[in-house]
């Protein structure tokens, strides 16, 4: 296992390396970009000949007029290219980080989110990185448009090297200004992005909850709550924004003094024929294009900096700690035997879920997970999938630790059904073929039939071709984790793990499952969180659970002649159960 933390470095090198990955796009762009600054600088020589050539000859004044037109068709047909070029590159760079950032989302264990809130998250993968790509194009732009600066600065030289260094000192006083300035605006764009995902993590909460929303009447205080976040939103982007406005101003007063300087200093040259009239009229232009470029590097700072602020917290996600394969891992034996040690389990908010959970599962054997709400049930199982890393002790997996396995192999091995049934917008086959891509139609047909669920199939009028849509929404709770279960058992695992797979169906479904269960995990390792006990009645042993220890195992027979925690909750079950007997017919509850 390796990890990767703190703050991330070199976020700048970081953010070249996305932008480099298409060289060939890349050299493109810059040689559109210089050719566009080439003609661009050319503009000034020509014009500044304008007098001379007008006054000639009316032909040169139509040669000029033709000249200043084929330059301005030029500079916009390179400039349409550059643009062009600018936004695949940054929306091919914004794509690759949202897929890393997305992949090390979906690698983490489930520890992270107890850390992490899941909005916050997403907010990062969207919201950040859709102000990266805006940031870092405005960016990429007024980078290509300084090339004409560093065209015109070597012309300026030759008309007249004092004026030139004079420009130049007032461009350094404008880029320490915009440095001062910098350092503040990227604090308050840090904010203002953290403001953004606090916000987002308030209104997807509301909207996740809006069937408890709706029944309490509770809209009040979470609009309430939404609207304090916004107004810290509000209050993050005004100081931004605040001293963005003092930047601007300060800048172009900077230029305006440093351009009346230089004008006034140009024409005293001019009048003691120190420059021609022409060479001062091209130095105007050529200063005033430096001057309009060099006040644009407030902005062009302001860009970097919100561009690297946003590009800090994806990667900050990216490279958070998560599991690797260790190396030289070996492959994993496919027996599914499970030995567990001492395991304990702490959440980072103090809750001690598991307490010296010692366990010992053989290869081929169903092993029931009985107790009370709470006891660390749902917890074991999540330790057991690699899902959730122990505070203490150890997870053996056919005699090697649980940590060394390797990831794609215990993926595949594996299969875990968690108590809440997750499904994807799709199809039920979409869903089905998630684990094993390459499933045909009869061998997901075939598998529902050994579930002994063709019936229950039969009940959608497009069979494996319904749409579950998104979340599975459109099937009932019930349906959901069938379709969840036979998820699981598609990739022939030789680990099952399941938190009560039957506690959501109907008695009907029930009875299918379980014979299904039955036939389908023949010699197969599994360990079965049961709310029915039903479920558990025949597994080969049964652990009782309570305030995350073991305090009984045995078979049903044995635990139930002991008289103690499992029989106690037997009687609770039975008891329960006595009103409930007609049994109910249809796809799910």
């Amino acid at each position: 296992m390796t990890a990767r933390t703190g703050r991330p470095v070199g976020a700048t090198r970081r953010v070249a390396a996305y932008l480099g990955r298409d060289r060939r796009r890349l050299t493109l762009l810059c040689l559109a970009a210089l050719g566009m600054a080439l003609v661009s600088a050319a503009g000034p020589v020509l014009i500044a000949q304008g007098p001379g050539l007008g006054l000639r000859s009316a032909s040169g004044g139509l040669a000029l007029a033709v000249g200043v037109l084929l330059i301005g068709v030029v500079v916009w047909a390179l400039n349409r290219v550059r643009i062009y070029l600018t936004k695949c590159l940054v929306a091919d760079a914004v794509l690759a980080m949202r897929l890393d950032a997305l992949r090390s989302a979906l690698g983490q264990d489930l520890e992270f989110y107890d850390r992490n809130d899941r909005s916050s998250i997403t907010s990062r993968v969207t919201n950040d990185l859709e102000s990266f790509g805006e940031s870092t194009f405005n960016l990429l732009e007024l980078l290509q448009q300084l090339l004409v600066v560093v065209l015109l600065i070597p012309l300026m030289f030759v008309l007249e090297w004092r004026l030139t260094l004079a420009t130049l000192a007032g461009g350094f006083l404008i880029a320490l200004t915009t440095r001062r300035f910098g350092r503040v605006t990227r604090r308050r764009a840090g904010r203002a992005a953290a403001a953004t995902a606090a916000l987002t993590t308030s209104v997807a909460e509301s909207t996740s909850g809006l069937a408890t929303v709706r029944a309490f009447g509770c809209e009040k205080p979470l609009v309430e709550a939404a609207a304090k976040h916004n107004t810290r939103l509000f209050e993050a982007n005004r100081r931004a924004d605040f001293y963005a406005a003092l930047l601007q101003p300060s800048l172009a007063v900077l230029t305006g003094l440093i351009t009346t300087l230089l004008v006034f200093a140009g024409g005293m040259m001019v009048e003691q024929a120190v420059l021609t009239a022409p060479a001062w009229y091209l130095f105007v232009l050529a200063t005033d294009r430096v001057a309009w470029l060099l006040a644009s590097t407030g902005s062009l700072d302001g860009q970097a900096q919100t561009a690297l602020a946003a590009s800090e917290r994806i990667f900050e996600l990216i490279d958070a700690a998560r599991e690797d394969d260790p190396p030289g891992a070996e492959p994993l034996a496919g027996r599914g035997a499970v030995r567990v040690e001492g395991l304990r389990l702490t959440y980072t908010s103090g809750n001690e879920a598991l307490r010296g959970v010692t366990l010992d599962v053989p290869a081929g054997c169903h092993l029931g997970l009985v107790g009370p709400s709470g006891s660390g049930k749902s917890t074991l199982l999540k330790v057991l999938a690699r899902m959730q890393p122990p505070t203490d002790g150890e997870v053996l997996l056919d005699g090697r630790p649980l940590s060394d396995a390797p990831e794609e192999e215990l993926r595949r091995g594996v299969a875990y059904v968690p108590q809440r049934p997750q499904l994807f917008d799709g199809t039920i086959a979409d869903n089905l073929r998630m684990a094993v891509p390459e499933l045909t139609d009869g061998e997901l047909t075939r598998l529902v039939a050994d579930a002994g669920l063709t019936s229950w199939l039969a009940a959608f009028p497009q069979g494996m071709r319904t749409p579950v849509g998104p979340g599975g929404e459109a099937l009932s709770h019930g349906q959901r984790q069938v379709v969840c279960l036979l998820r699981a058992l598609a990739k022939r695992p030789f680990l099952v793990l399941l938190d009560e797979p039957t506690a959501n169906v109907d008695k009907a479904t029930d009875e299918h499952l379980q014979q299904a269960l039955r036939s389908l995990l023949d010699g197969v390792t599994c360990v079965v969180i049961a709310h029915r006990l039903n479920t558990v009645r025949d597994a080969d042993r049964i652990a009782v659970l309570r305030e995350g220890r073991i305090t009984e195992t045995g078979t049903h027979d044995e635990l139930l002649a002991a008289g103690g925690e499992y029989a106690a909750l037997h009687e609770d079950f039975a008891y329960a159960s006595a009103d409930d007997r007609t049994s109910v017919t249809g796809g799910g509850a």
